[in-house]
């Protein structure tokens, strides 16, 4: 087996729970990429929330971000693809969300948007290190829209995925996270983002390893070569990955690429 690209969920798996990169999984990252090996991350998170990981990392690969919707080239500082919607087709999920009071945003390539920025979602919001811009109607915007997100208690969005799926059958839903749903285009999955990427680079699938924690995580996980599943994934996930390393929290990325090392599994 000879590793040529990781391909690496962010929140959940690469960082810790407080959203920090550990030195231990920074030091792991160098010491692979210098083996030449292709690091790719794989997020539900915009390019700006990125910023700080593309620095870090100093990564010059192109990278997923939107749970796949959109690809972008940090070294251009461009959205190579990205596959959206008008906001005009996602406002009957817009009109749900009202009606239920349920906190939502949108998300351009490169800008979010809410209509009102509710004061218990701000930390949230400042985690990621994204600033939303507040407006009045999300259905007047003009540009593509990537991703719609739904932030609530887990208990609530329990009950909106089991609402919301049946009653829009053309749109892709994604649990995200505990407190995230995220809405995109049927197109866009990390796994799909992937392909390009592997086509681009002419790697196959085989000699690729991908890292997840969650759902929007299996597709993902099934198309690489080895699929690594970490700790703290849901059984389900576990169950249909490869590999199961150690936590988040227990830096499990970095432990799977030190036995590569030693094992010379890379290029």
């Amino acid at each position: 087996m000879n590793i040529k690209l990781l391909a690496i969920d962010v929140d959940g798996t690469l960082l810790h729970d407080n959203h920090e990169l550990s030195e231990r999984t920074k030091e792991a990252i160098f010491r692979i990429k210098e083996e030449g090996v292709r690091v790719v991350l794989a997020t539900g998170r915009g390019p700006r929330s990125c910023d700080p990981l593309i620095e870090a990392l100093q990564l010059t690969d192109p990278m997923i971000t939107h749970n796949g919707a959109v690809i972008y080239n940090p070294v251009r500082n461009m959205a190579e693809q990205q596959v959206g919607f008008e906001a005009k087709e996602l406002l009957p999920i817009i009109r749900y969300c009202r009606s239920r009071n349920i906190h939502f945003d949108v998300n351009t390539a490169f800008g979010i948007y809410v209509e009102q920025l509710r004061e218990e979602v701000v930390p949230v919001y400042k985690q990621f290190f994204v600033e939303p811009v507040v407006v009045d109607d999300i259905g007047s915007l003009t540009d593509p829209i990537v991703k719609l997100t739904l932030t609530d208690q887990p208990h609530r969005l329990d009950q909106v995925m089991n609402e919301i799926v049946p009653q829009f059958p053309d749109l892709s839903i994604i649990r995200s996270g505990e407190t995230f749903i995220d809405v995109i285009h049927p197109q866009a999955t990390k796994a799909n983002a992937l392909r390009y990427l592997l086509q681009k680079f002419r790697i196959s699938p085989d000699e690729v390893m991908a890292f997840g924690n969650y759902y929007n995580d299996l597709e993902m996980l099934q198309l690489a070569g080895t699929g690594v599943a970490m700790g703290n994934a849901p059984r389900e996930v576990q169950q249909q990955a490869d590999i199961v390393t150690q936590s988040n929290n227990e830096d499990g990325v970095a432990l799977v690429i030190e036995n590569m090392l030693r094992d010379k599994l890379v290029v």
